[in-house]
């Protein structure tokens, strides 16, 4: 398990590793904003017609005023999207990382 350090974590899981925050390692969130989101993945070939109903279905609960409550008082922002949105922010991720790894030529251990 890996975990990032940061001084505002209520938790400390004892048998993650500690990352360093990009501001640590020289990279600040101006250059490298990181997000996190949560998606939902359907298999290979499922229906375009399922895909948009669980899709407008997932969005209807994230948008509820109930989930929206309870997700805004532990820090984060529901939102829902398209396949095409969650698309295009796996494109941008994935440029963004790699870009950073390319970089600082980081290696897995």
């Amino acid at each position: 398990m890996l975990r990032p350090a940061s001084a505002g974590r209520e938790h400390r899981e004892p048998h993650a590793v500690v990352a360093a925050s990009a501001r640590l390692v020289g990279v600040g969130a101006a250059r490298l904003p990181c997000l996190h989101w949560t998606a939902l993945f359907a298999p290979a070939g499922t229906s375009p017609n399922i895909v948009k109903k669980l899709n407008t279905d997932i969005g209807k609960i994230l948008h509820s005023p109930k989930v929206r409550q309870t997700l805004e008082s532990q820090g984060a922002i529901s939102g829902a999207g398209t396949s095409a949105d969650m698309s295009a922010l796996f494109n941008v991720e994935i440029a963004k990382w790699a870009q950073l790894i390319h970089e600082r030529n980081i290696k897995p251990d």
